[in-house]
This record gives structure tokens, C-alpha cells and sequence, in this order.
């Protein structure tokens, strides 16, 4: 019973805010109404997102919102990234997209494998005052080698 009250009373709350000359009372008996229909108000988005559909657009940032009807009455965004809203890029043109970052990852990688070996030798021959140096660049490069790699499973997961 308690779970039931709370979606009613944060319903009369999003009520009163949409409608500010309404009474607690009415929106307490108006959220209770909605709620024993089993009408459920679309507020927040629930479970995951469309991993898929959200790295095809670029969603503005969280914050007020004016609807497309042009009403004057503005609603406040949370989420950072919507997946309820269609994508822009679909089919070949996305495949071709992912393809291509797929492409340039691996040549970076392999260019940052190389440098990586390159800086190992360096640092062999290199004096004692200057170990500490050399190997804060050997630990920035396989930082910088290991985000690649996460980036290369990410496009290979949406790929498939």
C-alpha cells in the first residue's frame, strides 16, 4: 500500500505543477482515479536504452523543453540521451559509418602499438634521472591503447 500512495501523491505533485490553480485534494483524487484505471503517466523512460539508436544521434542536454505544439507550458527533460525519438541514420549509411570508425581505430591502434614499442626501447637506454619520465609516458600510451581497444569492442558490438 505504501508504494501506491507514493506514485499517487508524486503524480499530484507533476499535476499540480502542470495545473498550479488545482487543490491538493483534487489532484490527490484525480492522481488516485488515474491510478486505479492503470493509467501510467509516461514521465520517465524505464529499462535501458537503445544502446543502438542512441550513438545515431546527438540529443540535446538535459533541461526545459518547450513541445512542438507550441504551447507556452514547458517540461523538464532528465535523461542525457533519448531513445524514444527516431534516428537519423539507419541501414547502409549507418553500417558504412561504423565500418569507417572500425577502420580508423585499427590504424590508430596500430600506429600506437608501434610508438608503444618504440618508446620501450628508448626508455632502456635511458639514463637513471629520467626513468620515471619515460615510464609515465609508457603508462599514458597503454592508457591511450586500451581506450582504442574498448572504442574497436564497442563498434564490433553494433555491427552485429
Amino acid at each position: 500500500m505504501h508504494n501506491a500512495l507514493k506514485k499517487i501523491t508524486t503524480r499530484a505533485k507533476q499535476l499540480r505543477k502542470k495545473q498550479p490553480g488545482i487543490s491538493w485534494k483534487s489532484a490527490i483524487k484525480k492522481a488516485g482515479a488515474e491510478y486505479r484505471t492503470g493509467k501510467k503517466s509516461k514521465y520517465r523512460q524505464t529499462g535501458k536504452s537503445n544502446i543502438k539508436a542512441d550513438l545515431q544521434r546527438s540529443a540535446r542536454l538535459p533541461g526545459p523543453r518547450k513541445p512542438r505544439g507550441g504551447k507556452k507550458v514547458t517540461y523538464h527533460e532528465r535523461r542525457k540521451n533519448r531513445s524514444d525519438v527516431p534516428g537519423k541514420l539507419t541501414g547502409t549509411a549507418y553500417n558504412e559509418m561504423i565500418l569507417r570508425n572500425l577502420r580508423t581505430n585499427n590504424s590508430e591502434l596500430e600506429t600506437a602499438l608501434s610508438r608503444l614499442k618504440r618508446l620501450q626501447e628508448e626508455c632502456r637506454n635511458v639514463p637513471r634521472s629520467e626513468k620515471r619520465t619515460c615510464r609515465s609516458k609508457i603508462k599514458d600510451q597503454k592508457k591511450y591503447i586500451a581506450s582504442i581497444k574498448h572504442n574497436i569492442r564497442m563498434l564490433r558490438v553494433l555491427i552485429k
